[in-house]
C-alpha cells in the first residue's frame, strides 16, 4: 500500500475512497498451466481468507442476504399489477425454494465462530 501525504493508505475523491497498490511484476499463466500443487495452495489461502472474518464483530448487515432479499420482494409483490401474476407465481415458488434450500443444505455460522448444519 502506499500512503498518501499524510501517511493514510487512501484518498478520497468525490465521496469516493480510493486506494493505489503496487503490484508484484510476474507473468500470467495459462489455467491449463497450474500445476495440482498451486490449485491446492491456491484453495487453502482462499479458505484461510473466508475464515479471517469470522473473529470480527458483525457491524453491517448484509444487504444482499436472502432474508434482506426476500423483505424487499414481500413489499414490492404487494404492488406488483396482476397481469404479472405468472411472474409473481413463479417468484414465489422460487423464494420458497431458495428459503427451504438454505435452511436445510447450506452450513450457517453462528455467532461464536462455529459453522453449524441443520439436517
Amino acid at each position: 500500500m502506499i500512503a498518501d501525504e499524510r501517511g493514510r493508505p487512501f484518498l478520497e475523491r468525490d465521496g469516493f475512497c480510493l486506494v493505489l497498490l503496487k503490484v508484484p511484476v510476474g507473468n500470467y499463466l495459462d489455467e491449463n498451466d497450474f500445476t495440482l500443487k498451486q490449485v491446492n495452495s491456491a484453495g487453502k489461502m482462499i479458505a484461510d481468507l473466508h475464515m479471517l472474518g469470522r473473529g470480527f464483530k458483525r457491524t453491517v448487515e448484509n444487504r444482499y442476504g436472502f432474508d434482506r432479499i426476500f423483505e424487499m420482494y414481500a413489499h414490492v409483490r404487494r404492488r406488483m399489477p396482476s397481469y404479472l401474476r405468472k411472474i409473481v407465481r413463479t417468484l414465489d415458488e422460487e423464494t420458497e425454494y431458495l428459503g427451504n434450500y438454505l435452511e436445510t443444505k447450506l452450513p450457517r455460522a453462528s455467532f461464536t465462530g462455529r459453522s453449524t448444519r441443520t439436517r
